[in-house]
């Protein structure tokens, strides 16, 4: 949707109505959402839901949580229980919290439970061979921190990575941790860092390790549709940084 649909007057037919789905950013399944959640983005995009729903427009709204984020293992180890479990527990309530103060979706699934598990896979790996047959794939490799509580079983496991990692953000100063900074919202790769720590453990050592990055074509164009959306200009900063090769 290269352009806001069109809001017509309250007392007004909308005489040319357009397919909207909307898809707030998820929420990590290693906790509630709390007030903050709930005034943030998910306000804001049933504010916008409901006003497209008025104005004529067809809209489908979807959310998942995430349960493969590292912060769901940091959690079920603290609490010896099972990730998933954990995860699917805290995907209930979430789903509960939300709706308590009336953010509701059309779907609202858990990824990473049950059966959804094999789907997700599915779609994922064809997601990812799309990417990669148009070319919008790019491997690159960067340093991640080992420490000696890490397993060599999976790489969430073996690196001290997502909720092991802590450190000193590299523009603010402010106390981070994983690859963001809530104080200034700067993303950082863990080798950008400063005063690197682990949190289960003591870094040991640094590896090389490749992964997979979105290479965005005609990068004007999608500035001048986030201009088009009103996106924020500190957010528009954010978005604009590019890591550097």
């Amino acid at each position: 949707m290269k352009k806001s649909p069109t809001i017509s007057r309250i007392n007004v037919a909308n005489t040319h109505p357009v397919d909207v789905y909307i898809s707030p950013v998820n929420l990590t399944a290693n906790g509630r959402a709390h007030l903050g959640h709930a005034a943030g983005p998910y306000l804001r995009m049933d504010v916008v839901q409901k006003h497209l729903k008025r104005a004529g427009h067809h809209v489908r709204s979807g959310l998942t949580t995430d349960g493969f984020e590292n912060h769901v293992l940091v959690r079920a180890a603290l609490e010896n229980i099972d990730p998933s479990a954990l995860a699917h527990g805290f995907h209930i309530r979430i789903v509960e919290d939300l709706a308590s103060v009336g953010v509701v979706f059309d779907h609202f699934d858990d990824p990473a439970y049950g059966g959804n598990l094999q789907r997700f896979s599915k779609v994922g790996n064809a997601l990812m061979g799309a990417l990669s047959a148009a070319g919008s794939l790019r491997f690159l490799a960067g340093r991640l921190p080992v420490d000696d509580a890490g397993s060599t079983a999976t790489p969430e496991e073996r690196f001290c990575i997502g909720g092991w990692f802590g450190a000193t953000c590299p523009v603010c100063l402010a106390s981070a941790g994983s690859f963001f900074c809530e104080q200034c919202g700067h993303h950082f790769e863990p080798e950008e860092a400063l005063n690197p720590v682990s949190r289960r453990g003591r870094i040991v050592e640094w590896l090389e390790n490749v992964s997979a990055f979105l290479s965005i074509s005609g990068k004007d164009r999608l500035l001048r549709e986030w201009d088009d959306t009103a996106i924020e200009s500190s957010f528009l900063e954010i978005g604009k940084t590019v890591r550097r090769t």
